[in-house]
């Protein structure tokens, strides 16, 4: 693994490499150069340009909700002096001798950019047999003290339908039925890549999980979640299983690497609220379960692919197909099995 540090403008004495023990916000999100060939990915690159960085806006985007969620003020660099009297700047600047830290790495989009850029080069120059083509993970982490380190390692190659699955997205029988399709093909074919089912798992948690700005946001470290991940024998590196967290109400929250769906009856609501119950993938609500604010789920919920409701742990049945989604994989079915 790799890590790049880029140090704030303002921090002295950081150290080059170590990263600090104290508590930190991060993000990880993919790397991957058939991203610059999406039209749906330039659309969330910031600058309306090709990027190989997968939803590189909404990773910035939550970041920046997370130092307000947890006080540490992101200050701009520049004030239109048009908006001295804006009530969004008031609390920043009431804020700047409390927390003096500008957050350098990440004042704005293209300076987040650009660190992601240099942890990518300086990871390709110390690995020069490592093909550019190759996919990585980044860890982009930031720290009270304007610290921000980006961790690159290789991952797996994942299809761009898992990246930006089709919309509406596909039923559980559908899935079924596609892998069905697949599998009678000859072993010689080279058929499409398609959403489709494969040996994924979701385990279910043993013991509930409390809701908090740690559970919404991603931070650093992650005991709670490595915790569940190890009560169900889970090491670092299964990326083939996955944990059910459940808060103390028993409501569903998320998994410990991804967020949720489930397919189930619609709840019809406002000005739907006399239309006809339908299926559809629902997500927890992040009010009632206190789960992640995630890029994938957020892309899913502006295209109308997911509804926002909420569900019981003890509706959730054994061998029924889910989806999961994350920053690095995109979207997955899995099936729900007994630990």
């Amino acid at each position: 693994m790799s890590a790049w540090t880029v140090s704030a403008g303002m921090v002295a004495n950081m150290s080059s490499t170590t990263p600090p023990v104290d508590f930190g916000l991060f993000t990880s999100l993919r790397y991957d150069q058939q991203l610059l060939f999406s039209e749906e990915n330039t659309k969330l690159s910031g600058n309306e340009e090709p990027s190989p960085f997968y939803n590189l806006r909404f990773h910035y985007d939550r970041l920046v909700d997370a130092l307000h969620a947890f006080g540490w003020r992101l200050i701009p660099s520049k004030v239109n002096p048009e908006d001295e009297l804006n009530p969004k700047l008031e609390d920043t600047k009431v804020e700047r001798g409390e927390y003096p830290q500008a957050f350098e790495p990440i004042r704005d989009l293209e300076r987040f950019r650009k660190g992601l850029v240099d942890a990518v080069d300086n990871y390709f120059q110390t690995n020069p047999k490592t093909s550019r083509e190759s996919p990585l993970k980044l860890r982009a982490r930031l720290y009270r003290t304007g610290e921000f380190i980006v961790d690159v390692t290789q991952t797996t190659p994942v299809p761009l339908i898992n990246l930006f699955p089709p919309n509406p997205l596909p039923s559980p029988s559908s899935l079924l039925d596609s892998t069905r399709s697949t599998s009678s093909l000859p072993s010689t074919s080279n058929p499409t890549p398609t959403f489709s089912l494969n040996d994924d798992t979701l385990l279910i948690d043993t013991c509930p999980m409390t809701p908090s700005h740690y559970t919404r946001f991603k931070t650093w470290p992650r005991p709670h979640y490595e915790a569940a991940r190890t009560r169900l024998g889970l090491s670092e590196t299964d990326a083939k299983r996955e944990v059910l967290l459940w808060n103390h109400d028993r409501w569903i929250m998320e998994g410990s690497r991804t967020n949720v769906y489930f397919w189930r009856p619609i709840e019809p609501s406002g000005a739907d609220s006399q239309r006809e119950t339908g299926f559809g993938w629902i997500t927890p609500s992040e009010g009632t379960s206190g789960c992640l604010s995630g890029t994938e789920r957020r892309w899913m919920i502006e295209y109308g692919m997911i509804t926002t409701q909420d569900l019981k742990i003890d509706d959730v049945k054994y061998g029924e197909i889910v989806l999961l989604s994350n920053g690095l994989r995109g979207t997955w079915p899995v099936t729900v099995q007994k630990y």
